[in-house]
Order: structure tokens, then sequence, then C-alpha cells
């Protein structure tokens, strides 16, 4: 009794740490080892949501000229409090094989 219980405890804890693990890579920052390409998006916010498709990603959605442009970017606090109509530009950092932009910076100007 004392071993079958030994093994399922093993194979339990053996479960919960791999899952553990799982997620805290999921949250670790992806190695900037390709080659990099800076962008600078300018353009009235539209917004900043977090999308479940085509993949797990934030976007960020402005507007330039009529087009609306949505660029996947990490999950960022610098979008927080920029109101819909405001200028922006954003400077972001894409590496090659990675899905999301790393955004670098945000300036702020006058409302639309």
């Amino acid at each position: 009794m004392a071993a079958m219980a030994s093994a399922a405890w093993k194979k339990s804890d053996a479960w919960f740490w791999e899952k553990l693990r799982t997620k805290l890579q999921l949250q670790q920052q992806t190695s900037q080892a390709g080659p990099t390409q800076l962008k600078t998006y300018s353009g009235t916010f539209q917004d900043y949501i977090y999308r479940s498709t085509p993949r797990n990603s934030h976007t960020l959605t402005i507007s330039c000229n009529g087009f609306l442009h949505s660029v996947p970017v990490n999950d960022t606090h610098l979008f927080l409090g920029i109101k819909k109509g405001t200028f922006i530009e954003v400077d972001t950092e894409a590496t090659v094989g990675l899905y999301s932009e790393l955004v670098k910076r945000v300036r702020v100007g006058e409302t639309t």
C-alpha cells in the first residue's frame, strides 16, 4: 500500500513541476538571437488589445492616412492611459523568427 501511494505521489509531483516549468518558460523573455530590424509606426491610436487568434498575442491598432494598421506586439504597459484618437509614434524592434515586435518607445502627440 505504501509503495503504491509513493508511486502515485511521485507521478503527481513530476506532473506538477513539469506544468510549473512550462508556465515559467512562457513568461521568460525570448532570446534576441536572430537579426533585428527597427521600425517606427506613427498614426492615430485606436486600441491595444489581447487577441487569441491567429496567435495568442497583444495587438496595437493605429490608423494612418485612412488605413488601419494592426501590429502584433509584446505585452507592455506603455500604452496604458493613451486614449483613442491620440497621435502616437511607436518604435519597435522586430526579430526574425518571432511573431510579435518588441515595443521600445512610445511618443504621444496632441489629440486629433
